[in-house]
C-alpha cells in the first residue's frame, strides 16, 4: 500500500472515530470503559506498591 493510501485511510479513520465519539451513546461507552480502565490501573499501582513493600519486608527478616 502506498504512503499516500495510508495518510488517505489514517485521515478517514480519524475523522470517523471523531465523528463517531461525539454521539450520546458512544459516550456513555467512552466514559464507563475509561472509568474500568482507570480502576485497573489504580489495582495494578497498589498491587505493585505491595509487592514493593513485601520484598523490603522479606530483605530486612533476611539481614
Amino acid at each position: 500500500m502506498s504512503e499516500k493510501a495510508k495518510e488517505a485511510r489514517r485521515k478517514y479513520m480519524r475523522e470517523y472515530l471523531r465523528q463517531w465519539r461525539q454521539k450520546p451513546e458512544n459516550k456513555a461507552k467512552i466514559r464507563k470503559y475509561q472509568k474500568r480502565y482507570q480502576k485497573s490501573a489504580n489495582g495494578l499501582e497498589k498491587q505493585k506498591q505491595a509487592e514493593e513493600r513485601f520484598y523490603q519486608r522479606k530483605a530486612e527478616e533476611e539481614e
